[in-house]
């Protein structure tokens, strides 16, 4: 197999309402790789990149401007949400795994298949995907590198008061 290419960063732009001074742009920067161990629910996954753009509680805070970036890769906390990008090149298996959250995800670019139970659906560029916490996985059998993005809405009670 040829060479594959990574995808361009992930250019993560935030802007907010400042108050007297109307809207503002907070933040404007490529995101780093957050998978640095290159692990994934405790498995190895060689050549993934996981982008961490934003975590925030719900209801949020629009007036904070607090931006949240670094938090854990998978886990995501009751009563929060997180909007992540995947990149996963040409052969990966994710192995089969179950959240404890609502999954949003947009296929970016390229193709890959989401097994699923006894089947497996190949989602392309422009697809979208609704996952309410199924055991899956997602395996690239392209050629190409596949962007996902995904925003995960967490499914777990909130703590007692």
């Amino acid at each position: 197999m040829a060479s594959v290419e990574p995808l361009a960063p992930v250019r993560m732009v935030v802007t907010a309402n400042s108050g007297d001074s109307g809207a503002v742009v907070l933040h404007d920067a490529d995101r780093q790789n957050s998978l640095l161990a290159e692990e994934f629910h405790d498995q190895r996954v060689p050549g993934a990149a996981l982008y961490n753009l934003w975590k925030a509680s719900v209801p949020a805070e629009t007036g904070d401007t607090t931006l949240i970036f670094d938090f854990p890769n998978v886990h995501v906390d009751p009563g929060a949400v997180v909007w992540q990008v995947l990149d996963m090149p040409p052969g990966l298996k994710l192995p089969a795994h179950k959240t404890d959250t609502l999954d949003f995800v947009i296929v970016v670019s390229g193709e890959i298949a989401l097994g699923v139970g006894d089947r497996e659906i190949v989602v392309r560029a422009g697809d979208h995907i609704a996952q309410l916490d199924p055991i899956h996985y997602w395996h690239n059998q392209g050629d190409e590198v596949c962007r996902l993005s995904v925003v995960r809405v967490s499914n777990l009670p909130l703590p007692a008061a």
